[in-house]
């Protein structure tokens, strides 16, 4: 593995990515245009994205339910989605900004979801950390297959991005506050809250918590005031019958990435359940043991702390599916700015996560065995396995952390 990582020069994956990024641009704008031509409507998933901004506008007593959401999409009238039956399951205050949203047509919504994709996941990379040169950077993002999977499927993973990269910024530099009013805005998804959540309460300053539990209050009472407050109970039951789905298996699990959906696909539900149960533990205790000792914010343990909790949150998640890998942008600059904690094949680690969202782009149904959460796990154990590392390190060192408790690490 040693020698496969030599080949990974920073040269040719420079050209590789150039290569990739041409390609998958050029078959971004084919695909549309015979879209186009068929006379389809773009965006797989984004139909029930849809669906959601324009109940939300003028029907809001069934923004929730399900017969109606499914009817909608058939009402849009591409032969495509005949017969799809995708549920729009984001929470009532995210429903409310998407309002103006409904009030264009379809194509001219996705476009524009499109274009905020772009602007939301190219700020993240303006914002992050890096030691590599700026054009490199674009190059390998604008190549990403998880990136092309979002904009195809017209998902919105790129907002989760910028919101965890500016999460992360904002508790680098000690603006506590601000980070945790960031974190609550993850609750447009609410399972990126699984592991946030935890942290917050025990690990993070006060300060944290305060801005979490404001921003979330005022987004609940802006989801109240504008759907109703009844959607929150209706929006849990909707959850609720999804998962079911999930638990049935008549929702497609090859595409996920979380531990649950790989074990559902071999297993039956009860064993799934316990299995990724157990590998979840695992997982969990290393992300625990990442977070004890001070909070060095701005540090390189810090850095890690933080590439743990994203990489940890895929899997724990129990829907995330391989667009959601767009999140290792963040991961993937963190190691390669710390690459000195990690072994050289780190590199190859990464390198496959980057490309399997393209060979699950043709081959999905040929994988028996989803790899990917395997290869998650395996990060999440480098990522632990480095902060050690480093935290030995200072320790020899006797550097002490970048943020002290007199400046933003005391409660």
């Amino acid at each position: 593995m040693r020698s496969v990582a030599d080949l990974l020069t920073a040269e040719r994956v420079f050209a590789c990515a150039l290569i990739l990024a041409a390609i998958s641009w050029l078959a971004f704008f084919n695909a549309h245009k015979r879209i186009v031509e068929a006379g389809g409507l773009p965006g797989s998933d984004f139909v029930a994205f849809y669906t959601g901004a324009v109940l939300a506008g003028c029907c809001t007593d069934e923004l929730y339910h399900a017969p109606a959401q499914f009817s909608f999409e058939q009402s849009l009238g591409s032969a495509q989605f005949k017969g799809w039956r995708l549920y729009y399951l984001y929470p009532p205050f995210f429903s409310a900004g998407l309002v103006p949203l409904g009030y264009l047509s379809y194509t001219e919504a996705y476009w524009l979801w499109t274009a905020l994709s772009l602007i939301f996941f190219g700020l993240s990379l303006v914002i992050l950390p890096r030691q590599n040169s700026a054009a490199r950077i674009c190059t390998i993002a604008a190549a990403n297959p998880a990136l092309h999977w979002v904009l195809l499927s017209g998902q919105t993973t790129a907002l989760g991005v910028i919101l965890w990269t500016l999460a992360y910024h904002f508790l680098r530099n000690g603006r506590l506050f601000l980070s945790g009013v960031v974190f609550a805005l993850l609750a447009y998804r609410p399972q990126f809250l699984i592991l946030v959540l935890p942290i917050c309460l025990i690990k993070l300053p006060r300060r944290v918590m305060s801005g979490f539990a404001l921003c979330l209050l005022a987004l609940l009472l802006l989801g109240g005031i504008v759907i109703s407050f009844d959607s929150y109970r209706q929006y849990g039951i909707l959850l609720v019958e999804f998962m079911e789905q999930l638990r049935e298996n008549v929702h497609p699990l090859n595409l996920h990435v979380s531990i649950y959906g790989f074990f559902r696909q071999l297993v039956p539900e009860n064993w799934s359940m316990a299995l990724a149960g157990g590998v979840s533990l695992l997982v969990v205790y290393w992300l625990i043991r990442g977070w004890t000792g001070p909070l060095e914010g701005g540090s390189d343990a810090f850095d890690l702390q933080m590439a743990s909790l994203i990489t940890s949150t895929l899997l724990v998640m129990s829907h995330s599916l391989v667009y959601d890998l767009l999140l290792l942008t963040i991961v993937a600059l963190i190691m390669k700015d710390h690459k000195i904690h990690f072994p050289p094949y780190y590199k190859v680690l990464l390198a496959s996560l980057y490309l399997f969202p393209l060979l699950f782009f043709f081959f999905a149904g040929s994988f028996r065995i989803n790899p990917i959460p395997p290869l998650l796990v395996w990060l999440c154990f480098e990522i632990y396995r480095a902060r050690r590392k480093c935290l030995a390190h200072d320790r020899r060192s006797g550097s002490s952390p970048a943020i002290g408790a007199a400046r933003s690490c005391s409660p």
